[in-house]
């Protein structure tokens, strides 16, 4: 390690984090470069009537009670009782 000018002094802990997070980093992006460079790229492919049919059970489902939608409120009382 080089020796710094006064008040510029960085702590053990600070730069073992930035080495963690650089090497975190840098590992993602082999990750992703490698999935990305392996696979072919398939067009994406989308129909209406598919689109309209997870519309209609969507509703089929909100009608008929399988869905239910909570609140901020109720989450946070449920994680409570977690």
């Amino acid at each position: 390690s080089t020796p710094r000018p006064s008040g510029t002094r960085r702590s053990a802990t600070t730069e073992s984090s930035r080495r963690a997070w650089l090497a975190t980093l840098t590992t993602s992006v082999v990750s992703v470069a490698t999935i990305v460079a392996g696979s072919p790229v398939e067009p994406a492919a989308a129909t209406y009537s598919a689109y309209a049919n997870r519309e209609k059970d969507w509703q089929t489902r909100l009608e008929s009670g399988d869905v239910q939608i909570s609140t901020p409120k109720d989450l946070r009382a449920q994680l409570r009782e977690i």
